[in-house]
């Protein structure tokens, strides 16, 4: 299931090639780290983050807008905020990922 944000949590309207790039970068990063820890044996609980990064990633089609997001000021005051990327689709958040907590 993706994960939703308020709509009003969107700050800012990303360039998407740049996004791309940089998701597809740390995918591989995150991966062959995996694939070195766990001798290419990588359990399923030990992947799980990599699954939502890389369902996120496949997610996104030609049309899509991504745009960054961050929960309200008093959150990260509480040390519980979020930030990270969202799908926009035909004026519809379809999906989001959170790169950043605290």
């Amino acid at each position: 299931m993706p994960w939703t944000v308020p709509i009003e949590w969107l700050e800012k309207e990303l360039e998407k090639e740049a996004v791309l790039a940089e998701l597809d970068q740390s995918i591989q990063s995150y991966e062959e780290a995996l694939n070195r820890f766990w001798n290419k044996n990588i359990p399923e609980k030990a992947g799980g983050q990599l699954a939502w990064w890389k369902a996120f990633r496949s997610n996104i089609q030609e049309e899509d807008v991504l745009w960054w997001f961050s929960s309200p000021k008093k959150t990260w005051d509480q040390a519980m905020g979020w930030a990270g990327f969202a799908i926009i689709r035909e004026g519809q958040l379809v999906d989001a990922i959170v790169t950043r907590q605290g």
